[in-house]
């Protein structure tokens, strides 16, 4: 036990943060960073740092940051398989925050996640407790689940094609993501449908703020009293903690209030560092 594969986009963060008012075409003063952080690259960190047997498959711009990528996975003993696939520069996603409200931008492009033509590793999947994938190509996906219908598949911030959601065990979904295709209060209509298809689980992060969860045994939404300023980064703690509980025999209800209690801790500082002791 104890080992996940990830499947997925890599790509880093940019933060741009302004106190004034926005306006079409205006210029304005702001201060930004960026991260190498974000999709699956952090979750499959993320794993790592908190002691999952963690392998990889993703494609990786031979920049800076995709070489920097790289080393920081290979000294947390992360197994990757990865192609450039023409990539000329790691994707970014940017995120802008105004005075009025807070924007997602990205660039994560159809060519940035792996698909057909890339290697499936066999010994990836070998003993594999569980794999969280982050596909767009349904064919990728289903020739994967035919080669290996062993592994337990659990979506991140992708809703497969319907026929292969009687194949998926679960669906993770950020409130940003889910959003931008259905408003907040059809959640539960949404979820009937998915979990009437196959899944038996849908749960949909809320920034660390809390979890909507949807099973066959029925509804339920999970809040934190209080909760932080930061949210970037706390769907991809939540995730990996729970798939780290998970991947170690924890039961469902006790995974989710793990990995709930630790995307909210992360939410109370940009400079919050996961640490194994956290597990």
């Amino acid at each position: 036990m104890n080992k996940v594969l990830v499947i997925g986009p890599s790509y880093k963060s940019e933060i741009i943060t302004t106190g004034e008012k926005l306006n079409q075409r205006q210029v304005f003063n702001s201060a930004f960073y960026d991260d190498l952080a974000g999709g699956q690259y952090s979750i499959a960190y993320n794993l790592a740092v908190l002691e999952v047997n963690t392998f990889f498959i993703t494609r990786f711009a031979y920049d800076r940051s995709g070489n920097e990528m790289l080393a920081n996975l290979d000294k947390q003993n992360v197994t990757v398989s990865f192609t450039g696939s023409g990539l000329v520069s790691t994707p970014q996603k940017t995120y802008l925050f105004s005075q009025q409200d807070g924007k997602i931008f990205d660039n994560i492009t159809y060519n940035c996640y792996p698909s057909v033509e890339d290697n499936i590793p066999s010994e990836f999947f070998l003993n594999t407790d569980y794999a969280l994938i982050n596909i767009v190509n349904s064919n990728y996906l289903q020739n994967i689940m035919k080669l290996y219908p062993h592994v337990r598949y659990i979506c991140d911030n992708n809703i497969p094609a319907d026929n292969l959601l009687e194949r998926i065990e679960g669906i993770i979904l950020d409130i940003d993501y889910i959003c931008n295709y259905v408003d907040e209060k059809n959640f539960a209509d949404f979820a009937g449908q998915l979990l009437y298809k196959g899944i038996n689980y849908l749960l949909i992060t809320n920034k660390g703020r809390g979890v909507y969860i949807y099973t066959r045994n029925g509804n339920d939404y999970i809040q934190k009293e209080n909760s932080g300023r930061y949210y970037i980064g706390c769907h991809e703690v939540f995730v990996s903690m729970f798939l780290a509980s998970l991947s170690n025999e924890m039961p469902f209800s006790q995974a989710v209030d793990y990995a709930l209690n630790l995307a909210n801790d992360f939410s109370y500082s940009k400079a919050f560092k996961l640490e194994k002791e956290f597990f």
